[in-house]
């Protein structure tokens, strides 16, 4: 799997992630998990809590990912 699936992975429940929990597994190094969490929330495949440093999936990517599998 490949580290930007392992991000989003736990995601796929539908409810906020704070950054941390969503990096616990992985130890990716703080600016490589912001960069790509930039990247997904530039592209709204996530919402990006700044303030709470928290994450979930946007509504179309999760119905796109429960589709599809």
């Amino acid at each position: 799997m490949s580290t930007l699936d392992r991000i989003l992975e736990p995601l796929k429940d539908g409810k906020w992630h704070n950054l941390e929990e969503v990096n616990r597994d992985m130890g990716l190094p703080e600016d490589t998990l912001e960069e790509i969490i930039g990247f997904f929330a530039k592209y709204r495949f996530i919402q990006l809590d700044r303030k709470q440093r928290r994450v979930k999936l946007t509504s179309l990517v999760l119905k796109f990912l429960t589709i599809t599998q």
